[in-house]
């Protein structure tokens, strides 16, 4: 009787401390499961009073890659979504209706910004904002669909984010269901970490909701490419993302100045990084281009400096022919590709548009979307001087990343110019 009696108290103590758990401990515990997988591809099917969905999410972690389709009828009309990654660091979105547009450089900007961590490490504080990775997303909205492909600091997709405010409604062995307040109900999986179903109550009483119908774990690379292989990217139009990475490049910068200001890196860890990485730097300069009005970019002065240069290449081109031979446009268009030369030219216009007073002061407005002093705050002299090499190397590569494309619609483009 003793024993039957121990058994069941054990039992009773630990249905009560699973229930008992707060809803951090138990999103705590479903990320670790999230993170032990490699990977997914899960398949969803839907319904709400008149309408049908279907979707579909995939993520490779080791390479990357995602996807995420949405795809129903909406009041009687055919709707259709789809935004994924490629392994040229490209992201694609399809709105259905022949509407597509391309995004580039997105992992290459991530990427050198996490570069910075060691220069930073030790800091006082945790340094999340190099944990930097795309995942793909997809939420049930009110009366919408969330999807898409986010920049996130720990490849956490949409439905962790969901419930960090929400309490938990119920638990079973195979689920956990979080009640949230702008997204319904929202079940994870206990074993994968992965969403199993959602649902949204409606003011007519009925729900707008999704169930997980088919998973996937650990598809690898190869797997997720087949997803999109025939999804056509004809006519995708650039989109420039300049301003939309603004924050995390603030964040990025300054940890590495509060680094050098708490003493656990220094100033010559920073200039050495920046002198290797030049044409890496450059590459996240141009991903980090705005083109606004009122940008660097879009500045009226282009339109003089670019012909000026021209000419005076000419005249010192025509010098360097001998007699003998004719100079035709073909021969100086030919000219103009040299590597070598367009290097000069790069050098050349950065060194003329840096003259310029306030030049120095818009490059960092531009990649920051505020004022220098505003995006990058300083304690100390340390903290300054390393605003200053930053500034300075920013400055220098942002105005070669601009010159490049200018040079490129202008002249005609140039493989291979580093």
């Amino acid at each position: 009787m003793l024993r039957v009696l121990c058994i069941t108290l054990l039992g009773l103590e630990a249905a009560f401390s699973e229930e008992d758990r707060s809803t951090a401990e138990w999103i705590k515990k479903l990320e670790a499961r999230y993170d032990e997988t490699g990977g997914y591809i899960a398949t969803y099917q839907g319904q709400s009073k008149d309408n049908t969905l279907g979707s579909t999410v995939a993520f490779d972690k080791a390479s990357g890659l995602c996807a995420v389709e949405v795809s129903g009828n909406s009041d009687g009309k055919d709707i259709q979504f789809r935004f994924w990654t490629t392994s040229d660091d490209t992201i694609f979105m399809d709105s259905g209706n022949g509407r597509r547009a391309r995004i580039d450089g997105i992992r290459s900007e991530l990427s050198y910004l996490v570069s910075f961590k060691k220069i930073a490490s030790g800091l006082s504080d945790p340094i999340t904002t190099f944990d930097l990775t795309l995942s793909p997303g997809f939420l049930l909205e009110a009366d919408t669909v969330g999807m898409g492909i986010r920049s996130t600091h720990d490849q956490k997709t949409d439905w962790f984010n969901a419930v960090k405010r929400a309490s938990v409604q119920a638990v079973n062995k195979s689920n956990v269901v979080f009640r949230t307040k702008k997204h319904g109900d929202i079940s994870i999986s206990r074993k994968t970490g992965i969403m199993t179903a959602q649902s949204i109550p409606q003011k007519d009483g009925s729900d707008r909701s999704i169930k997980l119908t088919d998973l996937k774990a650990n598809p690898g690379q190869e797997n997720l490419e087949k997803i999109s292989e025939d999804w056509s990217t004809l006519g995708a139009q650039k989109i420039a993302v300049g301003v939309y990475n603004a924050k995390t490049r603030r964040q990025t910068f300054q940890q590495v100045i509060t680094g050098i200001e708490e003493g656990h890196a220094d100033l010559g860890k920073l200039e050495k990084k920046l002198e290797e990485d030049e044409v890496r730097l450059r590459r996240f300069a141009d991903a980090s281009i705005t083109r606004k009005p009122d940008s660097l970019y879009e500045d009226p002065l282009w339109k003089k400096l670019l012909p000026d240069i021209k000419r005076a290449t000419r005249r010192a081109w025509l010098k360097n022919i001998p007699g003998s031979k004719p100079a035709t446009e073909k021969d100086f268009k030919i000219f103009l590709m040299n590597p070598e030369v367009r290097a000069g030219l790069r050098d050349t216009l950065i060194e003329k548009f840096a003259s310029v007073p306030g030049v120095s002061d818009k490059v960092p407005t531009d990649i920051f979307q505020m004022p220098l002093n505003d995006a990058l705050i300083t304690t100390n002299e340390a903290g300054n001087a390393a605003r200053n090499v930053i500034k300075e190397s920013l400055t220098k590569a942002y105005l070669g990343a601009v010159v490049d494309r200018k040079m490129a619609a202008a002249w005609g483009e140039r493989e291979g110019l580093d």
